[in-house]
Order: C-alpha cells, then structure tokens, then sequence
C-alpha cells in the first residue's frame, strides 16, 4: 500500500509540473552598451516590439545581433545608455522583417531589468 501511494505521489507530481517545464524558455543573463536603436540600424527592419530592434556591445560573450523587448514596464533603451536583462538563446523570427522584402529578420527577446539614459543621439 505504501509503494502504491509513493508511486501515486511521484505520478501526481510528474502531471504538475510536467507542463510548466515544458514552457519554459532557455534564457541567459545580459548587459551591454547600446550602440543603435530602432531606424539607426544599417539595414531596414521593424520590429513589432516595444522597444527594438537595437543592437548593443555587449559586456561578455554574446551573439551580434539585433535585440528587441516585446513587452516592459521599465524604460527602454537609448542610443549610448546601458541595458540590462535576460535574452531567449533562440531567435525569434516572427517579431522583425524587412519592411521592403516581407523577410523576417532574427532578432533576441529580451527581458528588460533596466536600462540607462544615454546620450540622446
């Protein structure tokens, strides 16, 4: 009786947080300088994001790209502030495009902790 109730209690436990794993997004910590933000970039992209896309040098080891924060309570970035949060290691293809191709351009979700002001250029 105590097996099946140990076995009933793993089971239980497995139907719980099975879901709630499965949803969870691969993120990493991040921060960087931001070097461009929205129509600074060099090729022509919008984003269906709140703040992006932008790109920044990062402090660290992460990918080059562009970056875009879909939704924030905090400020957004600007062009020579600081920012810092978590971005999903997939890239997102479904937020940015090529307003002149219809392509969709890669760009990082990010999670915004905060960001700084910059030097308004």
């Amino acid at each position: 009786m105590r097996k099946h109730r140990l076995i009933l209690l793993i089971l239980t436990t497995l139907i719980i947080w099975a879901p709630a794993k499965g949803n969870a997004q691969l993120s990493r910590g991040f921060g960087g300088r931001v070097l461009t933000t929205g129509k600074q970039t060099a090729v022509a992209v919008v984003c269906a994001a709140l703040y992006g896309p932008f790109t920044i040098a990062p402090v660290g080891v992460y990918p080059i790209g562009l970056y875009q924060i879909p939704f924030s309570t905090k400020m957004g970035p600007s062009t020579g502030g600081w920012v810092l949060g978590s971005y999903n290691l997939i890239p997102d293809t479904s937020t940015c495009y090529n307003p002149e191709t219809g392509a969709p351009i890669p760009s990082f979700r990010v999670t915004n902790y905060g960001a700084s002001r910059g030097l308004g250029f």
